[in-house]
């Protein structure tokens, strides 16, 4: 692609008019600015197409405040820093979303990240995939996000990765809502695979060959006594030391 030309020079250029969403919210945006950003705007304007012709492009199936937050990026080269610029630079006035507020900031990095790969804007992709993988991260993602990034990426893109091992390492079952508990059922396939094997992998690589054992397998039994609970129990107990799971995780256990 060509050198990134001056705003002087942009100025100068002719101006593209896009329409975005439903409602067809108008842009303009420079035209050579879009076009050395953006491989798909490069050549759906450079080539022979009618947007080309016409310098005008319709993309009605993109949410105006992603590409608020693009054309912000395209014209500073910075992404927004706190959850509140985040949120004026979506221009999010009224939030109908019932999000909090930080997983509402994680889904407009993510439906931006979206954006960012499928219109092919490499520079935009790499900054969000630094600001979405942070190593500052210290909690799961929101289930909402990881449902729209399983359904909109493509296979093998490093945040769906990212998704899994940030799940596995920092979802805690004890402290869900009981909105996030209903969404279990619509997790998408390809995501509880991955996670099922790289938890197993974290075990592995956490504890590797120690003897582990699954704990009070009462739990299992349907016992109809006390007394053959007991027993169960007594029957149970070895001298061997193991990891034993429970429902508060791994413990070494004798």
């Amino acid at each position: 692609m060509s050198t990134m030309p001056l705003i002087s020079e942009a100025a100068r250029d002719c101006i593209i008019s896009i329409e975005v969403g439903p409602d067809k919210v108008k842009y303009s945006v420079y035209k050579s600015v879009l076009m050395h950003y953006s491989k798909y705007f490069h050549n759906s304007l450079g080539g022979s197409w009618k947007e080309a012709a016409n310098n005008m492009i319709q993309i009605t199936d993109i949410d105006p405040s992603i590409f608020n937050i693009f054309v912000n990026w395209l014209y500073r080269q910075a992404l927004p820093v706190s959850l509140e610029d985040w949120v004026i630079t979506a221009e999010l006035t009224k939030l109908s979303s019932n999000l909090l507020p930080t997983q509402l900031c994680n889904m407009l990095k993510m439906k931006t990240y979206v954006f960012a790969d499928r219109f092919q804007v490499p520079a935009l992709r790499k900054a969000l995939q630094r600001e979405i993988a942070s190593p500052n991260i210290d909690c799961a993602p929101s289930f909402d996000m990881i449902i729209y990034a399983f359904e909109n990426l493509r296979e093998g893109d490093p945040i769906l990765l990212f998704l899994v091992d940030s799940t596995c390492m920092f979802w805690n079952p004890f402290q869900s809502s009981n909105e996030e508990k209903a969404m279990l059922s619509r997790l998408p396939h390809d995501y509880l695979a991955m996670a099922f094997t790289r938890y197993g992998r974290l075990v592995m690589t956490q504890w590797g060959n120690a003897p582990r054992k699954l704990g009070d397998v009462c739990q299992y039994h349907e016992h109809e006594s006390v007394d053959e609970k007991q027993a169960c129990e007594r029957a149970q107990q070895g001298s061997q030391t193991a990891l034993v799971l429970t429902n508060t995780g791994w413990h070494v256990c004798s």
